[in-house]
């Protein structure tokens, strides 16, 4: 609700204007009929005609300045009284909150301030409106903290759209690779087991922490340079098995090795943590078995005569208790090795959904798997279940601006993208590439995002496959479209209603496969800007064989 002020001195102001251009305006009248009219009157002769008339103009004129003169009065008197009316009320407001103030205050004495200090509070309060000064140096510091309020947005700018955040990284990531490289430079000599695989892990752990800053680094290079996108691809970046998987060696082959590298890295790293998770629970043993756990249970040693039962028996329990963990956890972590070496018993539902739709399901309840059950666009879901699948939807959310997008596209459309003017942008069925990156190989794609749709352009296999139209060879690629969200509100959940022409859309607001649970977007139409990436990815591997990059100067650019 807007304000609505009257300041007294400017009405009066007003007012004192308005009745001197009134008595000025009548002055002058008067001055007209004095000199002109009345020594006009006064000639004689054969003009006397042309004079009657330019008497007649100058009469009009007077007339004219009387009426503005009254208007002028007029307007005087009511500025006058909104003045005093506004003056009166004010008074009777004032007399109001202080009756209320003294009502409030007979009710709650203890918060009745001494008289004194209320005087002193009114002092200030008039000093400070009777000294022009003291409101300029209030304006100063409020200018001030604009000052300060500007330069902090303009370092959030810098930090989440200038390429900030990726400068602060890097600088992070050489403390810790320093320290990582300490760390394995420390761990030799080595001998044993448990040290060798420390060993391993420390090497490991120096050379990820070395990628991360070269990663780092780029990343800033990045998004200094205009590259939202690239920014974010090098920002995730953390670990050489990353940069491995994600790096196009020109050459399948290559690009599949490389693969086989990152995972080898990935087992490895798992292997020695869990390693050392074994050596720290031994050490713990140890330190229970030991002389320092015989010296505390000794009473007479310690001279713990006031602890002879209540102690005894808790230090007896907190070693069985870590014997008993130790036991557990050795049950843990071969398990995990088995599961590091074997590819664990994970569902494929649960290895393909993202750690933020997991984390959104489970917090409602619900596990992955269960869940995934309610999006098979066959089956008829109650008014329960559709209202848990709709929670869960609005916890997942929407993305927001700066969140990383994919569009996948079909083989048959990647030489339009990369040519054709009129494929100028991207819009229709997205995901958040965290919600999709699991998904590599076309097999993948297509079931995840369930582009078996009738007359669907991306081709499985050979012939004729009962859904598409189209006749021919299986696709051996397909693209990505890969973009930073500049605008949160062009990005919506679909609404549309399932029918038998969009099977096997579902209206849940998450594709209806059986693999994944991978929440569906729509975005608006969507130009192509600096940055953006297209991917051309193996069907069979989904490795990267080809990457463009969006110039509006060049248009797509093989990278």
């Amino acid at each position: 609700m807007a304000d609505f002020i009257l300041e007294y001195d400017i009405l009066e102001s007003i007012a004192n204007n308005s009745k001197s251009l009134g008595k000025r305006s009548k002055e002058y009248s008067e001055k007209l009929e004095s000199k002109i009219i009345t020594g006009i009157d006064r000639v004689a002769g054969p003009s006397s005609g042309y004079l009657t008339s330019a008497s007649d103009s100058v009469q009009d004129k007077i007339n004219a300045l009387k009426l503005k003169s009254d208007a002028f009065y007029h307007f005087a008197d009511q500025i006058s009284n909104l003045l005093e009316v506004a003056e009166q009320i004010d008074q009777e407001v004032a007399d109001a909150i202080a009756a209320q103030r003294e009502y409030f205050l007979d009710h709650h004495k203890a918060l009745r301030i001494d008289d004194w200090k209320a005087k002193l509070l009114g002092l200030i309060v008039d000093i400070k409106n009777s000294i022009p000064l003291l409101d300029t140096i209030a304006d100063i510091l409020d200018g001030l903290n604009a000052v300060f309020e500007a330069l902090a947005d303009s370092i959030k700018h810098w930090y989440e759209c200038e390429g900030g955040k990726y400068i602060v990284r890097a600088v992070g990531s050489v403390v810790v690779a320093a320290v990582s490289v300490a760390l394995f430079v420390a761990a030799f000599p080595v001998s044993g087991f448990f040290a060798v695989c420390g060993a391993i892990g420390a090497g490991i752990a120096a050379i990820n922490g070395i990628t991360n800053v070269a990663t780092s680094f780029r990343a800033a290079d990045a998004a200094i340079d205009g590259n939202p996108a690239w920014a974010v691809i090098y920002g995730k970046q953390d670990k050489l098995s990353d940069v491995l998987r994600q790096t196009n060696f020109g050459s399948g082959g290559w690009n599949a090795l490389s693969n086989l590298g990152a995972g080898a890295l990935d087992t490895t790293e798992t292997i020695c943590d869990v390693v050392g998770f074994a050596e720290i629970g031994k050490n713990a043993i140890k330190l229970f078995k030991g002389d320092a756990f015989k010296l505390l249970k000794n009473k007479g040693s310690m001279n713990f005569s006031d602890l002879k039962n209540g102690s005894k028996s808790d230090i007896v329990d907190l070693k069985n208790n870590i014997l008993d963990g130790y036991a557990d956890s050795k049950n843990g972590i071969k398990e995990k090795i088995d599961n590091a070496l074997k590819g664990g018993s994970e569902s494929t539902v649960s290895k393909l959904t993202s750690s933020e739709v997991k984390a959104a399901i489970e917090k409602n309840g619900m596990s992955v798997d269960e869940f995934s059950k309610l999006l098979d666009p066959n089956k008829t879901l109650t008014p329960g279940e559709l209202k848990l699948v709709d929670t869960i939807r609005a916890d997942v959310g929407l993305p927001q601006s700066g969140t990383v997008m994919n569009k996948t596209i079909p083989q048959s459309d990647i030489y339009n993208y990369l040519y054709n003017e009129n494929y100028s942008g991207v819009r229709g069925f997205v995901s958040v590439d965290e919600h999709s990156s699991a998904l590599k190989t076309l097999d993948d794609v297509f079931e995840g995002n369930r582009l078996d749709y009738n007359n669907t352009a991306f081709k499985t296999g050979s012939g004729v496959d009962g859904i598409s139209q189209s006749v021919g060879n299986a696709d051996t690629v397909y693209g990505k479209i890969t973009y930073v969200l500049e605008d949160a509100d062009t990005i919506k959940v679909p609404t549309d209603f399932p029918t038998v022409e969009n099977a096997p859309y579902t209206g849940r607001g998450f594709t209806g496969s059986k693999n994944i649970v991978l929440p569906e977007l729509v975005q608006d139409n969507r130009s192509f800007i600096d940055g953006d990436i297209l991917g051309v990815y193996d069907s069979e591997t989904g490795t990267l064989t080809q990457q463009f990059v969006y110039d509006s100067d060049f248009g797509w650019v093989l990278k």
